[in-house]
């Protein structure tokens, strides 16, 4: 009876993957995967722009196992696509209720005169009318896929070669910070012409300003046309800029989680829904603040300067920090500031809420007869 057993174990061990090993020891090992999957989205998600920021997942292996013991394998392809549909749809649902604040951010970044978050908005309303507040919706819904499936499957990558590069385990904060920063790179070097388009829809509505462009098509065009392909990464230098205030959020994010877990008592207890997103709220908006200047840098860079204009914005980065500096102040690099912080809670609590509600409904729906 003991050497049936012994053979069992052994036989078990060797074919892990396509057979059950004991129920206690995979559901040990099922939470521990889960617990860590569902920190690595959270950090893939919290600190990316899909600005706005801002993946098609290459499908594992056929021999990975969708399902370990009722739960989706971390690991697999179908995991994955998940993660990807899940963040696409998050976006769209944020995108949906923030783009207003979106485009009265970007209006009082490109303009040169000191206007109020009031004044502002009803000179879009006076010229575009309700819809002129949704301008850059179709850019923004258009650039989700390809942000969020850019970004996870580039996360992926540089976590996995980072890993075995250094030698250091998947767990520690430093290789999701790394990852994040250069996943954010390649993402914000890819969707960058998507942005540059977003941009131009919005600020030719300005008051003064001619509409040149009728669409994101013609819009693409007309840029490639005139600029050449050039003009479709206008802007990048600070996109790429911006990418470092991961460093500044992801620091922050862990502290305060570390700090409301001992207010709680209990250092290795999980924090619950609303800790996460007032940790990950909290340390989105000092990194804002810290990184900012950086976002009115690009605005201005991807804008179509005025003919008439005394304020074309020329050269590179340093050049036109230097320009906005001396002509508008210190205060120049932070306009529209204000409504960024405003928009910034409820996109995150949206994005967060969203995502998970969705990632749920789709393993559920998609896995609950497998």
């Amino acid at each position: 009876m003991q050497r049936k057993e012994k053979r069992y174990v052994k036989s078990s061990k060797s074919d892990s993957n396509n057979e059950t090993i004991s129920s206690s020891t995979i559901n040990n090992v099922n939470n521990k995967n889960n617990n860590v999957d569902n920190n690595n989205n959270k950090a893939k998600y919290k600190n990316h722009h899909l600005e706005d920021d801002d993946e098609v997942f290459a499908a594992s292996s056929t021999s990975d196992n969708h399902r370990q013991n009722g739960h989706l394998n971390p690991n697999s392809g179908a995991a994955r696509l998940i993660e990807m549909a899940a963040g696409c749809g998050a976006g769209a649902m944020a995108s949906l209720i923030t783009t207003p604040l979106d485009v009265l951010k970007t209006t009082m970044q490109v303009q040169h005169k000191n206007k109020s978050i009031i004044s502002t908005y009803h000179q879009i309303i006076e010229r575009g009318g309700f819809r002129g507040l949704y301008v850059g919706l179709k850019p923004t819904l258009l650039g989700l896929a390809p942000t969020w499936s850019i970004y996870f499957s580039s996360y992926t990558l540089f976590k996995s070669s980072f890993a075995d590069l250094l030698h250091i385990s998947h767990d520690n904060p430093f290789l999701h910070m790394g990852s994040a920063v250069g996943a954010g790179a390649c993402t914000s070097t890819v969707t960058n012409p998507i942005w540059v388009i977003k941009t131009r829809l919005i600020t030719q509505e300005m008051k003064g300003r001619q509409k040149r462009y009728t669409g994101i098509t013609q819009c693409f065009l007309s840029i490639i046309r005139e600029e050449g392909i050039k003009g479709l990464y206008r802007g990048l230098g600070p996109s790429l800029l911006g990418v470092l205030h991961v460093g500044v959020q992801f620091p922050l994010y862990e502290k305060f989680k570390l700090y409301l877990k001992k207010e709680k008592g209990n250092v290795n207890e999980e924090l619950g829904v609303v800790d996460i997103m007032a940790a990950s709220s909290l340390s989105k908006i000092i990194a804002s603040i810290v990184a900012y200047p950086h976002e009115v840098l690009r605005s201005r860079l991807q804008d179509t300067p005025t003919p008439d204009s005394q304020n074309n914005y020329k050269g590179g980065l340093i050049q036109n920090f230097k320009q906005i500096f001396k002509q508008e102040g210190f205060r120049g690099l932070y306009k529209g500031m204000g409504i960024n912080l405003v928009r910034v809670t409820p996109s995150c609590v949206i994005t967060f809420t969203s995502y998970e509600y969705i990632k749920k409904h789709l393993e559920n729906s998609l896995f609950a007869d497998k």
